[in-house]
C-alpha cells in the first residue's frame, strides 16, 4: 500500500470526504427531518421520561411537527441550514481531500483483493486479505458444532414473517404490549425474505497473523429483527 492509502486509512472509517455531488431533494428532506428533532427537543425539554425496568419504549417514527423554539435554536438552526445548503451545485465547495488522497481512496474502494474492516476491539483499521478473510468465514461455517446447515425457501420465510406478527399480536391480547408496541414490531412482508449476512471483525488484539474474526449477523430487514429486539430488552439485567 502507498504510504498515502495508509494516512488516508488513518483518518478512520467515519472519516466523511466532501461529495463530489449532492441530491438537492435528499438535502431539503434530510435537513427538514434535523429542525424537526431539535425542535422537538426543545418543545418537551421539560418532560422527564422515567421508564421502569419493566415498561417497554418501542414506537414507530414520529412525523409530528412541533412548532417554532426558542429564538436562540431558531438562529442556530438557521445559520446550520446556510451552512449546509452552500454544499448545493453553483455554489464553491471545500474538499477535504486533496487530488493524490482522491485517487488513493478510490483505489481502496477498486481494490478487490482487500478487505477493510475496523477491529474486533480499539478503533484500528484493519487491512484484511480477502482470500484470508474468506477462509476465515468458511471455517466458521463449517464449524457444525455452532453452525448448522438448512434449506429454506421463500415460502418459510414468509411463514416466518406470520410467526413473528402473530406472536405479538397474542402479547398485545394479553396486555402485554400495547397498540404502539404491536405496530413497531409489525414486519412488513416486503422484507419477508431477506437473510441475514455474516461478516468478521479481525482480532488483533489477540495476535497480528494468521488473525481470528469475530463473527457478526446482521439481522437488518430481517424476519426475525423485530422479536430479537424484544428479547434483547426483555433479557437486560434488571
Amino acid at each position: 500500500m502507498s504510504p498515502t492509502e495508509i494516512e488516508l486509512l488513518g483518518k478512520g472509517l467515519g472519516f466523511a470526504p466532501t461529495p463530489s455531488s449532492v441530491n438537492e431533494a435528499d438535502l431539503y428532506r434530510d435537513f427538514a427531518e434535523f429542525k424537526r428533532k431539535m425542535r422537538c427537543k426543545w418543545h418537551f425539554r421539560n418532560e422527564v421520561q422515567n421508564y421502569s425496568s419493566n415498561s417497554y419504549n418501542f414506537k414507530s417514527k414520529s412525523t409530528w411537527n412541533p412548532p417554532l423554539g426558542h429564538a436562540a435554536l431558531e438562529l442556530f438552526l438557521s445559520k446550520t441550514e446556510k451552512d449546509v445548503f452552500a454544499l448545493l451545485p453553483g455554489v464553491t465547495r471545500v474538499f477535504n481531500l486533496n487530488r493524490e488522497e482522491y485517487l488513493a481512496m478510490r483505489n481502496l474502494q477498486n481494490d478487490r483483493s482487500i478487505v477493510i474492516k475496523p477491529a474486533d476491539k480499539g478503533s484500528s483499521v484493519v487491512i484484511w486479505d480477502r482470500d484470508d478473510y474468506l477462509k476465515e468465514g468458511d471455517k466458521h461455517l463449517r464449524d457444525t458444532d455452532t453452525y448448522k446447515k438448512v434449506q429454506i425457501s421463500e415460502n418459510d420465510l414468509v411463514k416466518l414473517v406470520e410467526k413473528s406478527n402473530c406472536f405479538f399480536d397474542e402479547m398485545k391480547r394479553k396486555g402485554v404490549i400495547g397498540e404502539k408496541e404491536r405496530n413497531y414490531f409489525k414486519i412488513n412482508f416486503k422484507n419477508a425474505t431477506n437473510v441475514g449476512k455474516m461478516y468478521l471483525l479481525p482480532k488483533i488484539h489477540k495476535k497480528l497473523y494468521d488473525v481470528h474474526g469475530r463473527p457478526v449477523i446482521s439481522n437488518c430487514d430481517m424476519a426475525t429483527e423485530k422479536v430479537s429486539e424484544f428479547l434483547d430488552h426483555i433479557l437486560q439485567p434488571k
